[in-house]
Formats: C-alpha cells, structure tokens, sequence
C-alpha cells in the first residue's frame, strides 16, 4: 500500500484524508499525525462552550466538498433538531455548535477508517512530528519519541498560525488569572462575573468570547477595542427569512466555486483598484434591484482562489496592508444566534463596540488592567477594568511561529515562505517548492498555510474544495505500481 503521512489532525488533515481514503481508486495507508485525542478538531472545534458555532450554515461544511449532504444526514442521525433546537435560523438552515461540528469530523474519519471500495485506511497517531527528510523519493519522518515513520507522500496540514499577541500586553505578567491571551484554549472559567472586561479586536472571536461571557451569566460591562471598529457583517437576508417553496434543485458548492469570474477579474494585468471599483460597481448595481450586496461580494469571494494568483506581489501586499480588514468583515460573518445575543446585550447598554488605538496596557497590584487610549488631536484616556481578553486575529504574518517542524523545513529550503508575506509557496496542485522553485511530487501543503498563493483556503468549504482540486496531480504523483 502507498504510505501517506498527513501532519496535522485539524479539519485540513481530516478533510484530505478522507476524500483521498474514497477517491483514490489504488489503496493508501494514510496516517494522520496529531497530538489531540480527536481528529478533525484542531484549535476551533476542541471548545466545550456550546454558545460557539459555525459562522456558516451545514450545507457549506461538509467534509468533502462533492458530497454537501454528508454533515446533513449526520446531523439527521444525531437528532440534532432535538438536542440542539437553537441551531436552526429562520429559514431552516443549521448553523451547528462548534463541537458538534468537531464530533462530526471525528465521526466522518472514523467511518473511513478502512474503506472497503478502495481497500484504504486511516490510521490515528499521537505524536508530533519534529522532523522530516526526503531520500531516494521517499520521506522519513522522525517522531517526538525518537522512533521514525517513511512516507511516499506528505502533506503538511498545519493549519492556522498562532493568535497574535498584541505588543499592549507585554507589560503584564504571564500568567494573570484575569488575561486571556489565547482565549480558545484557555477559556473564559475564572473571569468574575461582575468585572469589567476589555475584549480586544471586534471579529467572530471577539463575538463569540462576548457571547460566551454573557450566557454563562456574566453582569458586568463588556468593552470590544478595534482599530477601525470594523465588526463582522450579518448573515445575507435569506437566513432570516421564512422558507419559501423553492422551483429549483438546490445549487451544488461546487458549482458556485467553479462558476464565473466576474467580469472586471479577468484582466490579465489586475490591480486592487481594479477589483475595489468593479466591486462596488456590481454592489450598486445590484442594491438598486431591491437585493443585498451579499450577491456581489460573494461572486468575487467564492471564486478568489482564481483570481488572487493573478494579482502582482506588490497588489497582493498592498492589499493585505490596506483592505484585508475590510474584506473580512464582510467575508467573515456572524452566526446569526450568537450575534442576536450581543445586539440584546448592546442594547441593553451591556456590551460597547469602539473604534479606538490601543496604547498601553497595566496589570496592577490589585489585579486590575489600566488601558491608555489614544485619540484624535493628541489625547488620551485611561480606564480600569477586571479582565482582559486578546481576540486580535491571527498572526499570518508568522506561519513558523510555535511549530519547529516548520521553522526547520523553510532552514533547510524544502518549504519557502510567500513573499508576501502569507504562509508558504505551492504550485496550484499544493505542491511546496524548494529552494529553487522547483515543486516537490511528494510533499504538499493544503489549507491556511497556503492563504498567500490562493487568497483564502481558509474556511472549510475552501479547504475541502481546495483538497478535490488537486485530486488529479495528487494521483499522478503517487509512486507507479502502487
């Protein structure tokens, strides 16, 4: 059997794992390294707080692409309509808890875990990787343990880079009980109830930390600090709409990700300005018919994998340093349940977003944080509050940050960083390039890491589609004979 070495148990390893275990027609021994108890879990579905969901309904989070009713008749299976009745939104669609999701992957690799119509198998194995080598076609993994793994394939399924810590938190001690640096691990137990919290950044974690705080009965002020004060945008209106009886079949994603460019993307020479004007172009044109721009925006970000590579490095990077945030706002948005929860909260004068610099924060004696605000003509403003939670984003500037494996492959040049800044090159099947710029056949990189050749392998739709599209190379590449 073809040995396949995936690192990284995340929904990316998961996803790969198991359209490869049904489509590859030859059997794979594929074993999946990851340290959690749980595969498919990762960072994002390990949490046991029910108030976090997906921010995107069942339909788009299956864990193979070409099979959308998969999660659909899981979720059928498990009764979900029973045992989660606040999953569903006005028009019927499921917007599930994060760990039912992450049971669901679990659940979908375990039923792959010996495939009879491909003689395949997934195997579990938890350990870190901490090396890898490549000789005579082959790799060598070499395992926290100090026992060694060879491999035909490998792919690197690293996921998402660490939360970036912002520089205000610097000046407080590791390890106050009331500072939440990296709150999806460390959870919100210990907060007191009555305290005034700080939350910084205003995105999807900001929302769903405001929420969790809120339904786990918490009374005191909630103060979300951005920037910009940009805040992820709600669900298009549909979602919040009751069902109407619908005269066609509904449309495949993958039909939808293949579909058109629009037509101010297919310039062979692409600016941002290009891409911004054409946009709101269409947003326009399609508000004065009565509809949402969700339609426009999602034209361009369904399809963005083709147009992304076709952006100069220097539009690439003016993007990410000029628009990013904006883009995802819109991108990125809200499960329509938790954020009812924090508009109540708003309006109940609980919960405050504001636009505001950051300058300094101070832990104090009495276990207090002091924030300094800047403001415009040169003031400032001091306030006092109980517990400080960092929902900054990620740092995708800093794809090697906390994983050593990956340090060590961009030192030796068997992975290159993207020059704009974002994860590392592939060629468009995801094969890494070396040193040279030449793609290795049997070393490949899929999902996040991936973010600067294709623009946004980010969120499951993406990452599992990501995985069917490069089926074809990814077979060619297998050893012959196999």
């Amino acid at each position: 059997m073809t040995r396949i070495a995936i690192i990284g148990g995340g929904f990316s390893g998961a996803s790969a794992a198991v359209q490869w275990a049904r489509k590859v027609p030859q059997p794979l021994a594929i074993t999946i390294f990851e340290p959690r108890a749980q595969l498919g879990h990762g960072l994002a579905y390990s949490t046991d707080n029910p108030t976090f969901r997906l921010n995107a309904h069942a339909g788009l989070h299956a864990i193979d692409v070409a099979d959308p009713n998969h999660l659909i008749h899981w979720c059928e299976t498990q009764r979900l309509s029973e045992h989660d009745p606040g999953a569903f939104a006005a028009n019927g669609q499921a917007f599930l808890r994060r760990q039912d999701y992450g049971r669901y992957l679990a659940d979908s690799v375990r039923e792959h875990a010996d495939w009879p119509a491909t003689g395949s198998s997934i195997t579990h194995r938890r350990l870190r990787v901490v090396d890898l080598h490549f000789a005579e076609g082959r790799a060598m993994l070499g395992l926290e343990d100090g026992s060694t793994q060879e491999a035909d394939q490998v792919l690197l399924a690293t996921g998402n880079p660490l939360p970036r810590r912002p520089e205000v938190l610097d000046a407080i001690t590791p390890g106050h009980p009331h500072l939440r640096t990296n709150p999806l691990s460390e959870g919100l137990d210990g907060i007191p109830t009555d305290s005034r919290v700080l939350v910084i950044g205003a995105g999807l974690t900001a929302l769903d930390m405001i929420a969790g705080l809120i339904e786990r009965g918490h009374e005191g002020a909630i103060v979300a600090v951005s920037r910009h004060g940009l805040r992820p945008r709600s669900q298009p209106p549909p979602v919040f709409a009751l069902p109407t009886a619908a005269a066609n079949p509904p449309v495949q994603p993958l039909d939808v990700l293949e579909g058109p460019v629009p037509a101010y993307a297919e310039d062979n020479v692409l600016t941002v300005h290009t891409l911004l004007r054409g946009l709101r172009r269409d947003i326009r044109n399609i508000e004065a018919t009565g509809r949402s721009w969700h339609a426009a925006f999602d034209a361009l970000a369904l399809v963005v994998s083709r147009i992304w590579p076709k952006l100069p490095l220097d539009e690439q990077r003016r993007f990410l340093r000029r628009l990013r945030p904006w883009y995802d706002v819109h991108r990125f948005r809200t499960p329509p349940m938790t954020e009812a929860v924090v508009l109540r909260a708003e309006r109940a004068g609980q919960v405050a977003y504001r636009a505001a610099l950051l300058k300094a924060i101070e832990g104090s004696e009495g276990g207090t944080f002091t924030a300094h605000f800047g403001h415009t003509k040169g003031r400032q403003a001091r306030e006092t509050f109980g517990a400080v939670i960092n929902c900054a984003g990620l740092d995708s500037g800093d794809t090697v940050a906390g994983n050593p494996l990956l340090g060590a492959l961009v030192d030796r040049g068997l992975i290159l960083p993207h020059p704009n800044g974002v994860g590392f090159l592939t060629d468009p099947s995801c094969r890494a390039l070396n040193a040279l710029g030449q793609p290795r056949h049997n070393l490949r990189i899929i999902g996040p890491p991936t973010a600067g050749v294709f623009g946004d392998p980010l969120g499951a739709l993406f990452i599992s589609a990501q995985v069917h599209r490069t089926l074809p190379a990814f077979m060619e590449d297998l050893p012959p004979g196999s």
